[in-house]
């Protein structure tokens, strides 16, 4: 696999790739599940392959993956005797990117966080002004609305540089960056964040520090708490020698917790899922919602495929007919992404998925077991807040996960990395 240089060799067409992905991300369902988007996607993923001669067809782990993926379909078939294109169309999605990973390495890797940072710092001024002149913004930016995204009808203007969405908290009007909602925007901070993190041999930079502070403006519950547990995995780390340090400063980190969950914000939002639509099985057996398409919330959700998933627990129930293609579904609305892949995959879905993201360190870090386990679950908890099972930036993760793993179960032909980034 690629290693990361200093050597300043510019890739304009892998940076238009990586451009296209985060705008196949940022548009969410109405662009990303259609089908001429993924054909580009697919055509793009085969000619970057190409360009890189690299051997893809004979990849053992690659034809494993291919094979694993027919089964799981057979299975949901025979098991169900439902079959949707949404899950062929998906699994083509995952292998390109595990081929894709596999093939340009780091560099792909480094190409694509790279393009979120920018963006992100492009929307910076955008923000600014929506402090300064919400309806001035929305003025501005109204006549080239685009709106991929299907909450455009609501009050929302996306222009990719700055979707201005209807979210906000009170007088608090809240950041969705270039994305279609603010915890969605939160989401791909972080996982930038968690890449500058690893690369630089989980030291803190610059980059880092600003990701992070940006990420609060987004005043999404899964965003904070997953810098919550990004901080406890930078005490864990700074102060593994020092345990007297650590165990002195991880209390603070607590009460910081119990105080942030206590604002409106944070515990209203969560009460708020809680306690309404709690007749979540209505709602999904007689058809009882709201038919102008508002979501059931994320703790019905999450219920309605814990209930599902009894009868199918390790394998899911795949794709039937409560989700129109990947994920985002036609009947009701689950903005879960967890849920999702619970419902779909089941726990052998879960499992892989957090196995994979549990092995992002590469091998020389040797980092410990409450490290790489925070890690994970830090990717883990934005994914929990948003439909992130079709973002290709979390599989992307997903995928060197699993390749770093094959590669250290092998002792002849251990993945080392070299890597070498410019000083954050």
């Amino acid at each position: 696999m690629n290693t990361i240089t200093n050597s300043g060799k510019k890739d304009y067409a892998l940076t238009l790739y990586c451009l296209y992905i985060v705008l196949m991300c940022a548009s969410c369902s109405d662009f990303f599940v259609s089908v001429k988007a993924q054909v580009v996607f697919l055509a793009l993923s085969i000619f970057m392959l190409l360009r890189k001669k690299f051997n893809w067809i004979n990849d053992k782990t690659g034809r494993i993956l291919f094979f694993s993926f027919v089964a799981i379909v057979v299975l949901h078939f025979v098991t169900s005797g439902v079959f949707m294109w949404g899950s062929v169309k998906f699994f083509a999605i995952l292998i390109s990117v595990y081929f894709l990973v596999k093939g340009y390495g780091l560099f792909f890797f480094k190409r694509l966080i790279d393009v979120i940072y920018t963006l992100s710092l492009i929307t910076v001024p955008f923000y600014i002004l929506q402090l300064l002149d919400h309806d001035l913004l929305r003025g501005i930016l109204s006549p080239v609305n685009f709106s991929f995204s299907n909450q455009g009808n609501i009050g929302g203007v996306y222009v990719f540089a700055f979707n201005l969405s209807p979210a906000s908290w009170g007088e608090l009007y809240r950041n969705s960056g270039f994305m279609w909602e603010p915890g969605a925007f939160g989401g791909m901070l972080i996982f930038a964040i968690v890449f500058y993190f690893i690369t630089s041999n989980f030291q803190i930079g610059k980059r880092i520090l600003f990701l992070m502070l940006y990420a609060l403006t987004t005043v999404s519950t899964a965003t904070i708490f997953a810098l919550l547990f990004f901080i406890a995995l930078i005490l864990i780390t700074k102060y593994r020698k020092k345990p007297y340090i650590m165990l002195a400063y991880l209390p603070l980190l607590g009460v910081a917790c119990f105080q942030i969950y206590s604002l409106p914000f944070m515990g209203g939002k969560i009460a708020y899922y809680t306690e309404t639509n709690l007749d979540y099985k209505l709602s999904y057996q007689v058809g009882s919602f709201d038919e102008g398409g508002t979501s059931i919330g994320r703790f019905s959700g999450f219920m309605i495929e814990y209930d599902r998933m009894k009868n199918s627990p390790l394998i899911g129930h795949g794709w039937d007919s409560d989700y129109s293609d990947l994920g985002i579904g036609n009947e009701w609305s689950n903005p879960s992404g967890l849920s999702v892949l619970m419902g779909k995959f089941g726990l052998i879905g879960l499992l892989f998925v957090f196995i994979c993201l549990y092995n992002l360190t590469f091998f020389k870090q040797r980092r410990s077991f409450f490290q790489r386990t925070l890690l994970a679950v830090v990717i883990l908890v934005p994914v929990f807040s948003n439909p992130f099972q079709i973002n290709i930036v979390f599989w992307s993760f997903v995928m060197l996960g699993m390749i770093n793993l094959v590669k250290n179960k092998a002792p002849k032909k251990r993945f080392e990395p070299t890597v070498q980034l410019p000083s954050q």
